[in-house]
């Protein structure tokens, strides 16, 4: 992931506030709670949060229904996450291959092949 991140320019890097909760709740529960708030805090300060925006609720609400006919539902940050990404127009960089491979249009790419 690490080598893949440093091809890419900063002003291309991003995470949506979905993704920083999920980082903070884990900072949260961590045995290492210290470290972990650092590392997050110096990471935080690398990266644009993209706030959710507007357009990104029908993309939520036709993805869900998308899922739900065919009995194939995510995670609900996942659903919210996948509903921002495609949204903007962006690629969702994940390791979770096997839930965003679901959503119809949603451009993805997994950093950890390789590794």
């Amino acid at each position: 992931v690490l080598k893949q991140l440093q091809k890419v320019s900063v002003s291309d890097v991003c995470i949506s506030v979905i993704t920083k909760s999920e980082l903070l709740f884990g900072v949260e529960v961590s045995p290492r709670r210290r470290q972990d708030e650092a590392a997050l805090s110096a990471f935080l300060r690398y990266v644009e949060v993209l706030d959710f925006p507007d357009e990104a609720s029908l993309h939520y609400a036709k993805i869900r229904a998308d899922l739900k006919q065919v009995g194939t539902m995510i995670g609900a940050n996942d659903l919210f996450i996948a509903a921002h990404v495609r949204s903007l127009g962006l690629t969702l960089v994940t390791n979770n291959t096997r839930e965003f491979g679901r959503v119809r249009d949603l451009a993805t790419e997994n950093w950890t092949i390789g590794a």
